[in-house]
């Protein structure tokens, strides 16, 4: 299972590696990819041969929201990307920038908040349990 996490802040990125070096080390079915510069994300996606387990876009890349909310919705706009996981994730909590999110065909709004990294963990984890993905 693969994850992405496409975020600006290195900060974040370094969180993320570790954890998950330290959470799925040995564990050959979790695989993670991470995206510092946004005009990465869609040519990863666009070479992926499977479903990717969960793809975390941050939503404010250097002050500009509207990268993110169009990147999402060109990779929604391919008929075997529409069922993809993407969830949005971000510092902010204005209703606009869920309905945005949402609007831009985001599967979810996640807030950072003021303990990033459990949060982080916790979205994973809960996934990881809960959700349930196509097979093709």
């Amino acid at each position: 299972m693969l994850v992405i996490v496409a975020d600006d802040q290195p900060n974040m990125l370094t969180f993320v590696k570790r954890w998950f070096a330290r959470k799925y080390g040995t564990d050959r079915t979790m695989r993670l990819e991470t995206i510092d510069t946004l005009d990465r994300l869609e040519p990863l996606v666009a070479r992926l041969n499977q479903h990717p387990f969960l793809i975390f876009v941050d939503l404010n890349w250097h002050g500009d929201k509207s990268r993110a909310l169009k990147t999402i919705s060109r990779i929604k706009r391919s008929k075997e990307r529409r069922c993809w996981p993407i969830l949005v994730y971000s510092e902010s909590t204005d209703d606009k920038d869920v309905y945005d999110a949402h609007y831009h065909h985001a599967n979810g709004y996640v807030h950072k908040g003021d303990n990033q990294e459990e949060q982080f963990i916790n979205v994973v984890e809960h996934w990881r349990a809960a959700q349930r993905l196509p097979s093709h």
